[in-house]
């Protein structure tokens, strides 16, 4: 996981609540009340589907992930971040893939998070 500072600590505080393990349905399949085993279960996921709980848990502080293609010579991904202050934060380049894409958004987006809890 590529979370730092403060946007880590409240990501865990949002992904063990369980009102997001019951939403992604994760609560009855593991079966599980040990918040350390729920982080590796976690850890243990496809990165496709970390990506996808880390972008929900920054949807939900308004700060809101798109990622879009274009081509030119190929396909190229870019991101675009539109924060809780309606500022919008976009890639300087393209990137050859949507998961490095998704990434570097994630990256963006975790200090866009930490910037505002300051």
């Amino acid at each position: 996981m590529k979370l730092t500072g403060e946007a880590k600590e409240n990501f865990w505080k949002w992904y063990l609540s369980e009102k997001v393990l019951k939403e992604n349905k994760l609560l009855p399949m593991l079966n599980l009340s040990n918040e350390n085993v729920i982080r590796i279960n976690f850890l243990a996921m496809p990165e496709v589907c970390q990506h996808s709980l880390i972008i929900d848990f920054f949807d939900e502080q308004w700060i809101v992930t798109t990622i879009t293609n274009t081509y030119y010579d190929g396909f190229h991904f870019q991101w675009k971040i539109t924060d809780n202050r309606l500022k919008t934060h976009k890639s300087k380049h393209g990137f050859e893939s949507r998961k490095e894409a998704t990434e570097k958004a994630i990256e963006k987006s975790n200090e866009i998070y930490n910037d505002k809890n300051k």
